[in-house]
């Protein structure tokens, strides 16, 4: 759906991160985001519900998280991960 992705667990970002072909490394940004009040959402969801701030996952244990206002995110490292053997 519309929004930005985020997650708490490095293996699910790093699931969606492109693969570097030159260097056989991902990246992916750790970040600060703001999500507020949130509520169950789906790939059909272009706005979280009134009074809600963004969308989950899994609203008992979120994996994901999307928002839909960019500045509610702070990219603060880029972290760099290359596969071994």
């Amino acid at each position: 759906g519309k929004g930005t992705y985020f997650s708490p667990k490095a293996n699910i970002s790093f699931g969606y991160a492109p693969e570097d072909k030159e260097t056989d490394c991902q990246f992916v940004f750790l970040a600060s985001v703001l999500t507020g009040r949130f509520h169950k959402g789906d790939e059909t969801t272009a706005t979280p519900n009134r009074g809600y701030h963004s969308t989950v996952n899994d609203e008992t244990d979120p994996t994901i998280f999307v928002i839909y206002d960019d500045t509610a995110a702070y990219p603060e490292y880029v972290v760099k991960c290359q596969k071994v053997g």
